[in-house]
């Protein structure tokens, strides 16, 4: 949620400096095992688009996944890009949006202190302290200690 905040308000004009820890793979590509009928629409669409695949039939599929029972008239597709996207990452994206509108994004230097007082917020991270008016925090669940 922060990196899309600063993104928004930096596209608005608002100065905005954003503390992101991000920096690890967003995609992971580990190929994905989906049952269903060779007909249907999973598997139509994968066709339509010319991706890898396999489709297994039972006696296949039996010998190479058995912990997976096929239903008469199901098929087995080893879809080979499917993977899994790491949503806490997934606002990456957002960060590079943020900078490209003006704004700045302090990456890998987690903060540890956020003090307001009448005349505005310090944020102390690990290797500065910053002086700023207001202060929005989206911590996940990640970085809470």
């Amino acid at each position: 949620m922060g990196s899309m905040t600063c993104w928004q308000l930096a596209r608005r004009g608002v100065p905005v400096i954003g503390f992101e820890q991000c920096g690890r793979e967003l995609v992971t590509l580990n190929g994905g095992l989906m049952i269903g009928d060779p007909d249907g629409e999973f598997l139509s669409s994968i066709r339509a688009h010319d991706l890898p695949h396999h489709v297994l039939d039972a006696g296949l599929a039996e010998s190479r996944y058995p912990q997976h029972r096929l239903r008469p008239g199901e098929a087995m597709i080893l879809d080979h890009q499917a993977g899994f996207v790491r949503p806490e990452l997934a606002t990456a994206p957002a960060a590079l949006r943020c900078e490209e509108a003006g704004g700045r994004v302090i990456r890998r230097d987690p903060f540890v202190h956020i003090a307001p007082d009448a005349d505005g917020v310090t944020v102390e991270t690990s290797t500065r302290t910053w002086r700023v008016g207001q202060v929005i925090v989206t911590a996940s669940s990640a970085s809470t200690r």
